[in-house]
């Protein structure tokens, strides 16, 4: 669990080198809301250069860490304001991450849409 919250808080930190060095080169970032699925490290480093292109702010706040055998939980909010309108998000996240030799194999995200 402490690789996830270590890559938690580089993220916070605008540290996206570190965050992506835990993903597995093949990591699978699923998004089932939109049912879409990013494969790859690259292609989610670059997802992560998008918000900072489309987003004043962007940030993940942490809220509760739940581990379950190889799986990690993790609730929190994405906050951010967008640049081109200036609205301001604030949902609730639910991230299941699986880990696999140290590095984040899998990510399941789910958004609220309220």
């Amino acid at each position: 669990m402490d690789i996830v919250k270590e890559a938690y808080n580089q993220f916070a930190n605008g540290n996206l080198t570190a965050v992506v060095s835990n993903l597995a080169p093949d990591v699978q970032w699923i998004k089932a809301e939109k049912n879409v699925t990013i494969q790859g490290r690259t292609r989610v480093k670059n997802v992560f250069k998008k918000l900072e292109k489309n987003y004043k702010i962007f940030e993940v706040v942490p809220e509760k860490f739940v581990e379950v055998g190889d799986h990690v939980i993790v609730f929190s909010r994405y906050k951010a304001v967008y640049k081109e309108s200036n609205v301001h998000i604030d949902r609730p996240v639910a991230q299941i991450i699986k880990l696999k030799n140290e590095q984040v194999i899998s990510v399941k995200e789910h958004i609220s849409s309220a």
